[in-house]
């Protein structure tokens, strides 16, 4: 009996090795940092995933994947600098379309447009926002306050997603309040039809991600805290004035819209 059992606890042991263990193993070293990260994340250690992917990304600097991974999941926005000097150091390396990219949005959050529009504009970066749903260009004339041609940019973007959309309902009813959320400031400050934008997402939902409502009382307790600890290139002052001026007309335009309902 004793001699069964351990039969079947070898057999069950070869098993998991097989199934579990032995892939991880043939698996490219950078990708099973990036299984790690995720596994740190999963369990609330966000740091350490970023450092993980920090450390990996400096030792694999061409592979795409380490940096949508990390822009996506990078724990602590109110550090621009850390992550600026690792999708900035990356695309100096290799110009990987993916830190490029990164990279352009670290440079439109602390108000450098002018280097932040040659990257958007770069052919290949400009191919992996239509492929990761990054409607950058867009966002560098809204906070330019450019609000027209931001209004054009963001149309044309989702109109290459959605080429058989016939209305605003269509081409945007699969977004997200976040990423709605600048074309009905923008319309609003262009005195065109914001609110009927605005209508495009409910005012309360089952989904409580999917409503205006529970986007709004979100951004009012990132409000209570809200910091930044450092711009890309340390000094926190751009950043922090440039991400308050967007949290507030956020919660104004919101508040006004919500008043009604």
């Amino acid at each position: 009996m004793i001699i069964k059992m351990i039969i079947v606890a070898v057999f069950v042991s070869i098993i998991l090795f097989l199934y579990h263990i032995y892939p991880n193993i043939k698996r490219p070293k950078w990708e099973r940092k990036l299984i790690s990260a995720k596994y740190l994340r999963a369990r609330q250690y966000h740091e350490q995933a970023d450092e993980m992917l920090e450390q990996t990304i400096a030792e694999f600097p061409s592979i795409r994947q380490l940096y949508i991974d990390y822009f996506n999941n990078y724990s602590t926005l109110e550090n621009m600098e850390k992550l600026f000097k690792t999708v900035s150091a990356g695309y100096e390396k290799t110009e990987n379309p993916a830190a490029g990219a990164a990279t352009a949005w670290c440079y439109i959050e602390e108000g450098e447009y002018d280097k932040a529009e040659v990257l958007v504009n770069n052919e290949e970066i400009g191919y992996f926002c239509y492929e990761n749903n990054m409607p950058l260009k867009a966002r560098l004339f809204f906070k330019k306050g450019e609000y027209e041609q931001a209004e054009k940019e963001f149309e044309t973007f989702y109109k290459s997603l959605f080429p058989d959309a016939e209305n605003d309902y269509e081409l945007y009813s699969e977004l997200r309040p976040d990423e709605l959320i600048s074309l009905v400031i923008l319309r609003k400050k262009i005195s065109k039809s914001w609110k009927a934008t605005a209508k495009i997402i409910p005012v309360e939902s089952l989904h409580e991600e999917d409503s205006w409502r529970s986007y709004y009382n979100s951004l009012l307790k990132k409000k209570e805290s809200f910091e930044v600890i450092s711009g890309i290139y340390g000094d926190s002052e751009r950043v922090y004035n440039n991400r308050k001026k967007e949290l507030d007309d956020t919660i104004e335009t919101l508040e006004s819209y919500l008043s009604d309902k």
